[in-house]
């Protein structure tokens, strides 16, 4: 755990000095809890939540990120995309959570939640047990796990079963394309027996090398898909499924 973090978690108005000029901003747990979130998207959402260019004075663009910063440690508030996960799980299994906080660890979700401190409420529920309520909420949930698992389909790598680039050679591609003329004109008699009857017959092409810039899209994919999964299940082996 970072101390020196920690030890800045102190709460309540976090007073600064602009130009000369003293200035309190809010405590989280004085903004509505959608503004909170807001504000910790960006720097440009903070000015816009936090620092009120009607009320306050103009700071220089390079400082926003550095008080956004000071701000979230101040209060005890984890970054955007935690708080995102965070969100998520208490809006769609809050209860069980609830029941679980008090259950196992004698705290309330009520008031880490309206105090704000929900980067300590996120550590909590990260560290519930595997009997939890919350992971028998979320094995229930059907959407959910609809979700995940369609997800995880494609993490297969498409380039599975292609031939290397390094194996590709100019017979390699004309037998290629040898063996798909053949098929093609086999599916054609099939259909022509069948006298357009039946399903249509699939023609599975021979494999070729699998292009980087397909791969590289793939892994892009596959690493958003991680980012998210990793959001609602942290500590997950995603590599492994």
């Amino acid at each position: 755990m970072e101390l020196d973090a920690l030890d800045a978690e102190r709460g309540g108005p976090m007073r600064i000095v602009v130009h000369g000029i003293e200035v309190d901003l809010p405590a989280a747990a004085d903004l509505d809890w959608q503004k909170v979130a807001v504000a910790l998207h960006s720097p440009a959402h903070f000015l816009g939540v936090v620092w009120p260019l009607d009320v306050l004075p103009r700071v220089e663009h390079w400082k926003i990120p550095l008080l956004q910063q000071a701000w979230i440690r101040h209060n005890g508030l984890p970054g955007y995309e935690q708080a995102r996960r965070l969100i998520y799980m208490l809006d769609r299994w809050g209860e069980g959570i609830e029941y679980d906080l008090q259950h196992h660890l004698k705290v309330s979700l009520k008031v880490l939640w309206q105090e704000r401190r929900w980067r300590e409420l996120l550590g909590y529920i990260d560290m519930l047990p595997t009997n939890s309520h919350k992971n028998r909420l979320i094995s229930l949930d059907e959407e959910y796990m609809a979700m995940v698992l369609k997800e995880k389909d494609k993490e297969k790598d498409p380039a599975a079963g292609h031939p290397s680039m390094a194996e590709w050679s100019q017979e390699a591609s004309v037998l290629a394309a040898v063996v798909d003329a053949i098929k093609q004109n086999t599916a054609t008699q099939v259909a022509i027996a069948n006298r357009g009857k039946g399903p249509k017959p699939s023609i599975d092409n021979y494999p070729r090398p699998y292009s980087v810039a397909k791969r590289v899209e793939w892994k892009m994919r596959k690493a958003e898909h991680e980012s998210l999964v990793s959001l609602l299940l942290p500590g997950r082996d995603h590599s492994t499924g």
